[in-house]
């Protein structure tokens, strides 16, 4: 059920991708998702009977946990505002690296072969499917720690995530972040405003409201398939296998440039594909997501 659940996710998060594909302003993105995001939570709380209190009872998770997301967001928006896409992105979605680290330099934690078998396999199918030979990581250094800082806050994130929905309803916890990240992500974008290159609130406004369904349309795409992240953590999923899973939305990315955006290189880009595809066979059948 745990699969199920992170294939239903991993398909839903590419649609949200594809409708803001080259939006001017990124900033406008993620503040739509964070938005989205606490709205969708408070509502679905209310209507399904959960109590916001229980907040209180993670109250250091969920003020982490917020914190990260709003820092997330900005090392995103500083990486692919830099950088190529093509480059830089398949470090930033490589999470699970990051979660494997922490797991095991900080947390103490054991993997099996087996697991990071699979892990290698989807990472390295991932990487290669997006990255450009042509190019140099090290190019443009302060690029490259950008996406690295924004892959490292998003393995903390979602270990933290991972924990904190073992003791309140996946939909509490949702709630809670996004309010805590939006209220950082608002006060880092003013910040960068303030003391760096950076667009202000009213000008992200203006970009936001030229077209606010189809923002409005993608975050709420990104709040369902986060959303079942959280239910497939709350059931027990390993968030090392489920974050690994979850990458075959990269696969189906794929797919989706090749059929409504006619992208070239379809062919190089299709035999990655199945290199990740075979990583979550591995991880889904011989190293289940659910512990």
């Amino acid at each position: 059920m745990v699969t199920v659940i992170v294939l239903l996710s991993a398909a839903i998060h590419p649609l949200w991708n594809l409708i803001l594909k080259g939006n001017k302003y990124p900033e406008t993105i993620f503040l739509t998702v964070l938005v989205v995001s606490s709205v969708f939570g408070f509502i679905q709380s209310q209507a399904t009977g959960n109590d916001l209190m229980d907040l209180w009872h993670i109250g250091p998770l969920v003020v982490l946990s917020g914190l990260t997301v709003g820092v997330h967001g900005l090392m995103l928006v500083l990486a692919l505002g830099r950088g190529d896409l093509s480059v830089y992105y398949p470090i930033i979605r490589s999470a699970p690296l990051g979660i494997v680290a922490i797991g095991f330099f900080v947390l103490q934690r054991s993997y099996s072969p087996t697991l990071l078998l699979g892990i290698a396999l989807v990472l390295g199918g991932a990487f290669f499917l997006q990255y450009r030979p042509e190019t140099r990581l090290l190019s443009e250094p302060m690029t490259l720690l950008f996406a690295v800082a924004a892959m490292l806050t998003s393995a903390v994130y979602s270990i933290i995530d991972a924990v904190a929905v073992q003791q309140v309803n996946p939909v509490v916890m949702y709630f809670g972040q996004s309010i805590v990240a939006l209220a950082t992500f608002v006060v880092l974008l003013r910040a960068r405003y303030k003391f760096a290159s950076g667009p202000n609130l009213r000008v992200l406004f203006e970009c936001w409201m030229k077209n606010p369904w189809r923002h409005i349309v993608a975050g709420s795409l990104a709040y369902i398939s986060y959303y079942l992240i959280l239910w497939a953590y709350h059931m027990g999923g390993n968030v090392a296998a489920v974050t690994s899973v979850r990458q075959a939305s990269i696969p189906l990315s794929v797919i989706g440039a090749a059929l409504i955006l006619k992208e070239p290189s379809m062919n190089r880009r299709l035999l990655w594909a199945c290199v990740v595809t075979v990583g979550i066979v591995v991880i889904i059948f011989f190293e289940q997501p659910a512990s």
